[in-house]
């Protein structure tokens, strides 16, 4: 059973994805479109689509989290499918449009936005889930989107995972056009064969100019060296397997975030450990008898100022007293006598 289906029409290739149910970007898929994507070329092929399968409810769910290692790997290497599959896009030479119908999630967000122009109807939505699943993208995933789209708009997208309307994306010129679900394959149809009945030279060294250009930021080893160290942090984390386990559990992920050496502050309640350090090691758990709530002291009242003279001290602002100096012995504050003063 295939998991693309491929149909050519007056010189564009139509790329389906075919995976019930929800076209997770398996390494069989990922396979199938990376050889589509190598079969089908000019010159007899001058414009490339990806879509779905007609009234789908989901695009792809992106990447399918049955094969994320659990061993602490990073699953985001250079030759990750996925990685592999985007440069192919990226670099293939003829113009590839995406077709988007249905919901876009995690990795197939990265696929549809590295292609040249994409499609969406009016009620797909797209949704980066990196921080949901604990799964940070590399720098060239990060990269990517920062090519596309508005720096804050893609810290929204990371830092929320939220489903983002077309229309949004559109409004961001993440896209090139929003239409009505019942238009979407005839006006896709038109941009592909606008595509196909020009120069196909000219797109291949046009395209490659383009991604040279938009790829072009330096970076020093020291600074890829720095993330991939940060990154290494997150696979070696019991947060990244929570984020598996809950995915697979059907549930919301637990809010409570270990470290790298295995702790986890308990989010609203300070726990005093045997070795006070007012952390909750990742080995055990709030049940453990041996950890103990810590005492929390009431808030101390600041320390009164001292006054120039003796034998007065300083009273907080309060209703019905606008603060000042008051007399231990007469009890009288100096902010009174300085307004009594003021009006003589």
């Amino acid at each position: 059973m295939t998991s693309i289906v491929v149909d050519v029409r007056e010189a564009v290739a139509w790329i389906t994805l075919d995976s019930p149910p929800v076209n997770a970007l398996s390494m069989v898929l990922i396979d199938e479109l990376s050889a589509a994507l190598v079969a089908y070329r000019p010159p007899d092929v001058r414009a490339v689509v990806i879509r779905a399968t007609r009234g789908a409810s989901v695009f792809s769910a992106g990447h399918d989290v049955r094969e994320l290692p659990t061993n602490g790997r990073d699953p985001l290497t250079y030759d990750d499918p996925l990685r592999t599959v985007v440069r192919q896009i990226e670099a293939h030479p003829a113009p590839v449009i995406a077709m988007v119908e249905g919901s876009v999630w995690g990795g197939a967000c990265e696929l549809v936005l590295s292609c040249d122009l994409v499609v969406a109807a009016a009620e797909a939505t797209f949704a980066l889930t990196p921080a949901r699943l604990g799964v940070p993208y590399n720098l060239s995933g990060v990269l990517n989107l920062m090519k596309v789209a508005d720096m804050h708009f893609v810290k929204e997208m990371l830092f929320t995972a939220r489903r983002i309307p077309a229309g949004r994306m559109a409004a961001y010129g993440v896209l090139n056009a929003v239409v009505p679900a019942a238009e979407l394959e005839r006006t896709t149809a038109d941009l592909a064969a606008d595509i196909a009945s020009t120069s196909p030279l000219v797109h291949r060294i046009m395209k490659e100019e383009l991604r040279v250009l938009a790829n072009a930021h330096p970076l020093t080893p020291e600074a890829y060296e720095r993330i991939q160290a940060l990154r290494r942090e997150v696979y070696d984390s019991d947060d990244y397997q929570e984020g598996i386990r809950a995915f697979f559990e059907k549930r919301p992920r637990s809010s409570g975030v270990r470290n790298a050496a295995g702790v986890v502050p308990v989010p609203g309640v300070r726990f005093q450990s045997p070795d006070r350090s007012g952390l909750l090691p990742a080995s055990r758990t709030i049940d453990d008898t041996r950890l103990r709530p810590a005492r929390v002291s009431p808030p101390r009242a600041p320390l009164a100022r001292a006054h120039p003279r003796p034998g007065y001290r300083e009273l907080p602002a309060s209703a019905g007293h606008s603060g000042g100096w008051a007399s231990w012995r007469s009890g009288q504050d100096t902010g009174s006598l300085l307004r009594a003063a003021s009006r003589c």
